[in-house]
């Protein structure tokens, strides 16, 4: 899976430390190219909507200009896994290269969504003509790569709190804003769907973040979680 975040062209925001996005890899130039691949007119979707579903051709990626998107496949039992939550300016798609694949996952709208279309053969050809651009989206690539075998060697070696934890931190790292409680998540997750995350259920997430609430640790404020005591979850997943 090839997940991709672009954003601002500004290059003095290149390479921060902690980021997840692509944007903090891409200097002025390549973004530029990218911009110029970028289909119209703009796909619209509301909450709850697919921009495509897991099965469909994977023929062109999606940069998510406005909104949020969770990554989701259903297992034969119904149960729902969620890969990854995708802000916007990222971009999404799967690459097979020269034979024919499928999305191993649907990708749905959390809120009100705005996407282009870049088609998989239009990238392709920009890494080709490009070598400054497929340096850095290769550098990229692998940065994204080290997330997600962390995420799965979190789950491996972690406890279920210890694991909840890491993904609240890995929330906090592409959606969490100062604010004077904290850091506060702009996405909106059920309990549910934090739980889809990591293999957890409902009830689970809702136990340790109760928990997490009565020392202190996060609060609630209008649907949206605020961490208040970052050092406190980091502590649990440095051990």
């Amino acid at each position: 899976m090839i997940t991709m975040t672009f954003a601002s062209s500004v290059e003095s925001r290149a390479r921060l430390k902690n980021s997840q996005a692509v944007r903090d890899f891409l200097y002025d130039d390549p973004f530029r190219r990218l911009q110029s691949r970028m289909q119209r007119p703009v796909i619209h979707k509301c909450r709850g909507s697919y921009l495509f579903f897991e099965g469909d051709r994977a023929d062109d990626f999606y940069f998510i200009r406005k909104g949020k998107i969770k990554l989701q496949k259903t297992t034969s039992d119904g149960r729902e896994i969620i890969y990854a939550i995708i802000n916007e300016g990222d971009l999404i798609g799967e690459y097979y290269g020269e034979t024919d694949g499928s999305y191993s996952y649907g990708a749905v709208a959390l809120e009100k969504v705005e996407a282009l279309v870049i088609s998989a053969a239009s990238l392709e050809d920009l890494m080709r003509e490009s070598g400054e651009f497929a340096v850095e989206f290769s550098k990229w690539i692998g940065r994204k790569q080290y997330l997600y075998q962390k995420r799965c060697r979190d789950l491996l070696l972690f406890g279920k709190k210890e694991a909840l934890a890491s993904v609240l931190l890995e929330l906090d790292a592409s959606f969490g804003i100062p604010c004077p409680e904290g850091r506060r998540l702009s996405v909106r997750l059920t309990n549910t769907e934090i739980g889809a995350l990591i293999g957890l259920t409902r009830e689970s997430v809702n136990r340790f973040l109760n928990s997490w609430k009565q020392e202190d640790v996060i609060d609630f404020k209008e649907n949206h979680i605020v961490i208040k005591n970052i050092r406190n979850l980091q502590a649990l997943v440095s051990k």
